[in-house]
């Protein structure tokens, strides 16, 4: 899983002159999670973000950022932070899953456009 990923905000953040455009959120460590229930931090619970993502940000967020920031932002960044929270093993179990399950419902589909037409 990568350490660091970059998230091109749709409303930018301004700072007097300075208008941030993209977050850089490094992959954070127990010890950036210190305070905060991972429980919080994966529902994306916005008063866990506004502790989380001042830890993990580059440009550093302030709080205040977070907490002005537009909602649809304050989504992206939060789906990003519970990524990677979530285990590789996890993850390619669901990859498995869905790929499995995705194939017979593809057929499904054919087969029911098939009998209509």
């Amino acid at each position: 899983m990568s350490k660091n990923v970059t998230v091109k905000l749709e409303n930018p953040i301004t700072r007097g002159k300075l208008e941030i455009s993209e977050i850089e959120l490094r992959r954070p460590n127990a010890g950036t999670l210190k305070g905060v229930a991972l429980t919080d931090v994966l529902n994306m619970d916005v008063n866990a973000l506004v502790v989380v993502l001042p830890r993990i940000t580059t440009p550093t967020l302030t709080q205040r950022d977070v907490q002005e920031m537009d909602p649809a932002d304050l989504l992206q960044l939060g789906q990003e932070v519970s990524a990677f929270l979530v285990p590789k093993s996890v993850v390619d179990q669901v990859k498995a899953e869905i790929g499995e399950k995705a194939e017979p419902a593809a057929t499904t589909g054919t087969a029911q456009e098939s009998a209509s037409a």
